[in-house]
């Protein structure tokens, strides 16, 4: 009697341990962001030194990238003047229901794309651009391709950072 008691005591305890630890973090809360991007993207270019920067329009987005800038709650898409150098920021904010799978294969065309661009052409450039990958966090998916890139991604709130 006292092992079937001390068996149903342990498994009772083992069970509570499991669905204590299932709970985790709430993805909400774990994707909660308290500045806008645009904030975000402003601290990021007045703490790190980077080259001269050009915000991309929306046409732009849209027409070269094929964006559908719809499904975007806010966004940033900034790229070096300098069409030598590989530097890019891209912040995305999805609109609550919208899947961020479109725009992660978007950014990692980008990706694709500057390596093409820069593996002949600029070998240290081409390096940068191999470093950089598409993170995401909830509604969030960021893509920083800069020789600055840890700096940067420093510069992050929490729950923006890989």
């Amino acid at each position: 009697m006292k092992q079937k008691l001390f068996l149903l005591t342990a498994i009772l305890l083992l069970s509570f341990g499991v669905l204590a630890g299932c709970g985790g973090k709430n993805t909400e809360e774990s994707t909660t962001v308290d500045q806008t991007l645009e904030e975000i993207y402003t601290q990021m270019t007045e703490n790190v030194e980077l080259p001269a920067m050009l915000r991309l329009e929306d046409d732009y987005i849209t027409n070269y990238y094929g964006a559908d800038l719809s499904t975007f709650e806010e966004y940033v898409f900034a790229a070096a003047e300098d069409a030598l150098l590989a530097e890019n920021i891209i912040l995305v904010k999805m609109k609550e229901g919208s899947s961020n799978e479109a725009v992660v294969k978007l950014l990692e065309s980008i990706i694709k794309q500057k390596k093409s661009e820069l593996e002949n052409y600029l070998p240290e450039q081409f390096k940068i651009v191999e470093k950089s990958e598409v993170v995401t966090n909830g509604d969030y998916v960021v893509l920083i391709i800069s020789s600055q890139k840890d700096a940067l991604e420093e510069q992050l709130p929490a729950a923006l950072k890989k």
